[in-house]
């Protein structure tokens, strides 16, 4: 299971119907707003990204409704292929002042792009913890974050590049944890804490609040990482990619994107972004 998938849903044999389709996608279900001009847009970003072909982008299997409940009479037609669950009321409350409904879902099919894209390559998702991975396990999170921020488009993308930010040290940035998925094993953590206080076995419900929290500076900062690192002058390849994404060192990151140290790297990347 993955963290993308935000209902769990059970299956009837009541199929919904096709909406939209596309070599990279297929989308289904009752909406309010149209999604597939935002979603080819996002495949071909990515492909782009990652110095690939569109055709090489994995199938994905999207059910998108006006409400979750709506999602209970979903029937996946291939099992195999990966799914996307999502529904209009719970993507309200998601949604920030910015944003279009499409581009929240664009976002949102990068990360599990990625992730088939991933697992193409032989680099399987791992549980960790309570929670299911945010993006792929293999992954440090700046990169799984930095592929979903270049995919947006429209309001969302030009507000990401616009607001002010605090710059993250590249020792830091390239080596944290997602800041709402660390808030939320942070609270899951506590409960779990309480629970084994209380010497108790009973059930608890924890109710996860990270809507209070800034997290802009994670998200401005990778937008502008995405922008700097495909500017450079040798294209990087989607093996390269990934062969980064998964180093801990944040040296020998800057090496393998060809710049001399970290603290070089960390300049020229500062210089690039127009304070």
């Amino acid at each position: 299971m993955n963290f993308r998938v935000f209902l769990i849903v059970c299956l009837s044999s009541l199929p919904i119907t096709v909406a939209a389709q596309s070599p990279a996608f297929t989308l289904q279900g009752n909406t309010i707003h149209d999604y597939q001009p935002s979603l080819e847009q996002a495949s071909k970003q990515l492909a782009q990204l990652l110095a690939i072909e569109p055709s090489e982008i994995p199938h994905l299997q999207i059910v998108l409704n006006k409400t979750a409940t709506e999602n209970q009479n979903y029937q996946q037609n291939a099992p195999s292929e990966p799914l996307l669950i999502l529904s209009e009321d719970l993507l309200e409350k998601k949604q920030r002042a910015n944003e279009t409904m499409a581009s929240v879902v664009a976002h949102e099919a990068c990360h599990l792009w990625l992730i088939e894209l991933a697992k193409q390559r032989g680099l399987e998702q791992v549980k960790q913890g309570y929670l299911p991975s945010y993006g792929h396990s293999q992954f440090n999170d700046w990169f799984d974050e930095m592929v979903a921020v270049a995919c947006e488009q429209g309001a969302l993308a030009e507000q990401r590049r616009q607001a002010d930010f605090s710059f993250i040290p590249l020792a830091t940035y390239l080596t944290q944890m997602h800041p709402v998925y660390e808030r939320m094993q942070a609270q899951i953590a506590a409960a779990v804490a309480a629970q084994k206080a209380k010497k108790s076995g009973g059930q608890s419900v924890v109710k996860l609040t990270v809507e209070d929290e800034n997290f802009a500076d994670f998200y401005r900062q990778s937008a502008y990482f995405a922008e700097f690192l495909m500017r450079q002058p040798e294209q990087i390849s989607i093996d390269k990619w990934l062969h980064v994404a998964q180093e801990k060192d944040p040296e020998i990151i800057a090496s393998k994107l060809g710049f001399e140290n970290l603290a070089k790297f960390e300049q020229a990347f500062y210089q690039f972004i127009p304070w």
